[in-house]
């Protein structure tokens, strides 16, 4: 019997005995002698007791955290059954939020959230539950002359689950998470499929070209179409240097994304042979951070009848967040490349890395692409961010009038925790959008949301 069964039947045999001493009879002198004798040695088993509690693990301590699993002892069972039933003791991680795996040295956390979004549209958005700029509509066309529509949406939720242990090789980790911006509403779209061991990460995630970490608080899904987006199978190094500073290199899936180069080719006829490069320095500190990215790519095709291109892209990224006064902080980035319009968020899908010149040639296409904003916290759990953002493409001549020419935007939100695990929020944003046609169209959108986190 363990000290746990010998406390309770320590306590039993104390509340009989009381019982005894209440309800008895006068007893003898010699008797006296006997109960008392008996007394001093229920004392000492109960001091034996509490020094045995206070041996225990704390981290068994507690009562309430337990998981039960069923055990078959293999024998032939009666009709009240011969299953024995064990508690097995929850332990915290090693990282916060997380459990230990019972029998293991691996901590485990499901995270995620449940999001709904109200949106309303004050201009016709054909990216439905995004608000992609580069897609509003433009003066002359069908689609401008319609009525902004309304929708409610729970696509942004999301879940995800984390694993991470230690080895001799350094930190383990493995990472998986999802939302539902899939075909449809019921599909998982996969975000991120990452491990890393050590300083070496082998999966989908965050490009290393992109600072996720630079970007506005936004109600939305997509974040300012300024920013560089990727999340792409990859496999890269990080590696610190010094105590703030820190170098990471990657090698990551290649996509061309181009004009029709020749007559009947187009990017169906891209040619992916090598790996994209990305690299970065960042420097963190309890003031914020800053990023230097740099991108090196080849941009391909090759119809398989004779007609084929090869230019090289490249581009290079700034961004940070500083911290003002208390939590407020500036946040921004500025991006300039050739062949680098797919990493741009509002160019992704729009063949702007490559395109004929007036003449014919194949060639990259220089990008430039900028976004800033402020937070401001007006109390613990109440906060506002504003900003703006703006892109533009030097468009070559073998380009159709309706290619993408510059797109701008701009919105301001607030957001409050009503309390730790909920938030709730509204924001105004507006953009615009112009061909190299030179039309161009409006779109704005009133989004309100509410957030319910589960990790």
């Amino acid at each position: 019997m363990d000290s746990f069964g010998r406390y309770r039947t320590l306590n039993l045999t104390t509340i009989v005995i009381s019982l005894v001493f209440m309800w008895a009879p006068t007893v003898s002198a010699h008797q006296e002698k006997e109960i008392e004798e008996l007394k001093a040695h229920i004392e000492a088993l109960q001091q034996r007791v509490e020094q045995l509690e206070g041996q225990r693990d704390p981290q068994l301590s507690s009562a309430v955290p337990s998981v039960s699993t069923t055990v078959d002892s293999g024998k032939p069972q009666n009709d009240k059954g011969t299953e024995k039933t064990m508690a097995l003791p929850i332990v915290l991680g090693d990282f916060p939020g997380s459990y230990k795996v019972p029998g293991s040295d691996i901590s485990v956390k499901v995270g995620g959230y449940v999001k709904l979004d109200f949106i309303k549209d004050l201009d016709f958005i054909p990216s439905g539950d995004t608000f992609v700029q580069t897609q509003i509509p433009v003066d002359g066309t069908p689609n401008a002359r319609k009525e902004g529509e309304a929708r409610f949406t729970a696509r942004q939720s999301r879940i995800n689950f984390d694993a991470r242990t230690s080895s001799p090789f350094g930190g383990f980790r493995a990472f998986l998470e999802w939302d539902f911006f899939g075909s449809s509403n019921s599909d998982f779209l996969l975000r991120h499929a990452f491990g890393q061991l050590g300083k070496l990460t082998a999966g989908q995630t965050w490009s290393t070209f992109v600072d996720i970490s630079a970007w506005p608080e936004s109600l939305g899904y997509e974040g300012p179409d300024a920013g560089i987006f990727a999340r792409q199978g990859q496999i890269r190094w990080t590696q610190p240097v010094g105590d703030s500073t820190t170098v990471a290199v990657s090698i990551e899936n290649p996509s061309g994304d181009f004009s029709d180069p020749v007559p009947g080719v187009d990017t169906s006829d891209a040619l992916n042979q090598w790996p994209d490069v990305a690299a970065h320095v960042r420097e963190q500190g309890p003031w914020g951070h800053l990023q230097l990215g740099g991108l090196v790519r080849e941009i391909q095709f090759d119809n398989g009848m004779g007609q084929s291109g090869d230019v090289v892209g490249w581009g290079v990224t700034f961004s940070g967040r500083i911290y003002m006064l208390g939590k407020d902080n500036i946040h921004f980035q500025g991006t300039y490349g050739d062949g680098v319009g797919r990493y741009i968020q509002g160019l992704i899908g729009a063949r702007s890395d490559a395109a004929p010149t007036g003449s014919g040639k194949f060639e990259t296409i220089a990008a430039h692409a900028a976004f800033a904003g402020y937070q401001h916290w007006w109390t613990d759990t109440l906060r506002s961010n504003i900003g703006g953002a703006y892109g533009e493409i030097d468009n070559l001549g073998g380009q159709p009038g309706t290619a993408i020419k510059n797109f701008q935007s701009a919105g301001v939100n607030l957001v409050w925790n009503i309390i730790p695990r909920m938030t709730v929020g509204v924001q105004f944003a507006w953009a615009r959008n112009e061909l190299k046609d030179g039309r161009d169209g409006i779109g704005r959108r009133i989004q309100t949301s509410t957030q319910f986190n589960f990790d």
